[in-house]
């Protein structure tokens, strides 16, 4: 396949990469429709020490993205892309009562400690709360990366060896649709979404759905079951779950020590 054979060739530029991978006409439309400045500005970025850059050839690029339908061909990241363990994804309310809070918190706690990696989007309520929690997680973030604010959290997060990652220009803004389009990438990095209080049309219901679309497990907490879309996804089938090792128990996806 020559996407991936282009990851092969060591210290290729983000252009000249394009430029094995497609043929002239097919850059000039992929840089951006034709917005040379905007491109540029990203290679200005790519070049500054801690951003970095990964296309989809690359042996980098996260391999459970690859079976999605509409998967980036070019993600931004600070951090490190080496995920341990299994992947976790944890989704939910933006506005969680304490029961919530210490639910979600422990579980991220005990999977980072087991030595896997949890995932989350990068938004107020339980994503924030669990990359605190988390010894190691990776946060996906629906806007660019020159967004970014909390900055204690993020270098707590790069420290731990976990990553901030964007599918968007690193100068993109943070608009609602892409808070919604990014949560396609949160259901599918993880072979299990966890999802705490979700409600209609959030960001958690949608990374949910998204993950039940890419084969992936549901599974519900105890804790926030009574929200609209956890509701829904427990009458689905979704099975409820109060700890991790329930959620191994429920899954057979063995978040044990590793």
């Amino acid at each position: 396949m020559r996407t991936l054979a282009i990851a092969s060739l060591p210290n290729l530029t983000l252009e000249e990469r394009l430029t094995l991978l497609f043929s002239s006409i097919e850059v000039e439309e992929l840089l951006l429709k034709g917005n040379r400045r905007e491109f540029d500005s990203l290679l200005r970025w790519c070049d500054k020490k801690g951003n970095k850059w990964v296309s989809y050839g690359d042996e980098e690029y996260p391999p459970q993205l690859r079976s999605i339908e509409e998967a980036p061909f070019l993600l931004t990241y600070q951090g490190s892309l080496t995920m341990e363990g299994l992947g976790l994804s944890i989704v939910g309310a933006q506005y969680p009562n304490r029961s919530l809070i210490s639910a979600a918190s422990k579980i991220a706690y005990q999977c980072s400690a087991r030595g896997h990696t949890v995932v989350s989007g990068f938004e107020r309520g339980i994503p924030l709360l669990v990359h605190k929690a988390a010894f190691k997680s990776w946060a996906l973030l629906p806007f660019g990366i020159e967004h970014l604010s909390l900055p204690k959290l993020v270098s707590y997060i790069i420290e731990q060896g976990g990553a901030l990652i964007s599918e968007y220009h690193p100068d993109a803004s943070p608009l609602k649709w892409r808070y919604h389009y990014s949560s396609r990438l949160v259901g599918a990095l993880s072979p299990v979404t966890a999802v705490f209080g979700a409600q209609w049309r959030t960001t958690a219901s949608l990374a949910a759905n998204y993950a039940l679309d890419y084969g992936r497990d549901v599974v519900v907490a105890n804790e926030g079951q009574k929200a609209w879309a956890s509701k829904a996804l427990l009458e689905a089938g979704a099975p409820l779950i109060s700890s991790l090792d329930e959620i191994t128990q429920v899954t057979q996806i063995d978040y044990g020590r590793l």
